[in-house]
């Protein structure tokens, strides 16, 4: 019984660490798939929102923060596709912790912004 308790709790413990989830930015001619981590570093975003407006999209990201070693603390994006969608999301960083967040658009004009 005492290794199924220690088992179980050592299971727990291991679950509740935060994943290693490294930014993901899938750039195509017009379509863009990027998803944010706690992993993710403010020159990460500002790329991003470089490549972004190239295409003719804007990407806000000022009211998000960041920790003294750049990495993500709380995301907040606001995200204007080419074709004139707008779209909002956040993320404290409980939540950057065990998922991505992000968004991605194509070049048919579909759009999506939130957890992905």
């Amino acid at each position: 019984m005492r290794v199924f308790v220690l088992t179980y709790l050592l299971t727990f413990m291991i679950s509740c660490q935060p994943k290693d989830l490294p930014t993901v930015i899938d750039i195509k001619e017009n379509a863009f798939t990027v998803k944010f981590s706690h992993m993710t570093t403010k020159s990460e975003i500002e790329d991003v929102a470089k490549k972004v407006a190239f295409t003719g999209g804007e990407l806000d990201y000022s009211q998000s923060s960041f920790f003294d070693d750049g990495k993500l603390k709380t995301l907040k994006l606001t995200l204007k596709s080419p074709l004139g969608h707008v779209g909002t999301t956040r993320s404290e960083l409980m939540g950057l912790q065990y998922g991505y967040v992000g968004f991605s658009f194509g070049p048919d004009g579909s759009m999506s912004i939130g957890k992905m």
